[in-house]
């Protein structure tokens, strides 16, 4: 199992980039920054998560080095969830989204990434980014941070105690469950 990003703490996964170190703690002590609220409730988040939607992370990370990315954003992490989707795989095959459409259309949008860092190294380029999708941990975009908090908003909602793949896939579409459909049931699509 690839556990290239995440990293054993307190009998739970934890993704080292959403770790706050003691010393940080310790030296903000007297001002609570905007900035480590947000990494302790992405540290709390990431102990939530099912270990298909901690899989799906990996993947996502994985596939942005691949591309040659600096960081894993919302387009990215849908590869991710694809590959990884835990209850939402019947959903996703009655639409006909296959993780090899998801890893083309991803591809396409990154082309001239993937092209700038391949073409000017040659075949060294693409051995070096294949290492680099191993080697490295890259961080999240906050995009990415807001989609793993409103899956974790949208789990609650549901009474889930875990947080699954399938909380973030309706968090990447932008559901709101406290939006009523035109039937007047809760949750709806607001983009």
């Amino acid at each position: 199992r690839n556990q290239m990003s995440l990293s054993l703490g307190r009998n739970s996964f934890v993704p080292t980039s959403a770790r706050v170190s003691p010393s940080f703690h310790r030296s903000n002590a007297m001002t609570t920054s905007k900035k480590s609220r947000s990494s302790s409730s992405l540290c709390m988040l990431f102990e939530r998560m099912s270990e298909e939607c901690i899989g799906a992370l990996v993947t996502a990370q994985n596939e942005a080095a691949r591309l040659g990315q600096s960081s894993v954003g919302t387009e990215i992490m849908t590869v991710g969830i694809i590959d990884r989707p835990q209850n939402a795989r019947n959903t996703l095959k009655k639409y006909g989204i296959t993780l090899r459409k998801a890893k083309r259309t991803v591809e396409s949008m990154f082309a001239d990434d993937l092209n700038e860092t391949s073409g000017s190294q040659g075949l060294s380029g693409m051995f070096n980014r294949n290492k680099k999708a191993r080697d490295v941990e890259l961080p999240f975009t906050p995009g990415l941070k807001r989609t793993l908090m409103n899956a974790a908003k949208i789990a609650d909602k549901m009474d889930s105690s875990t947080l699954n793949s399938e909380h973030v896939l309706l968090a990447l579409f932008e559901y709101d469950p406290n939006i009523m459909n035109e039937n007047g049931e809760e949750g709806a699509v607001t983009a």
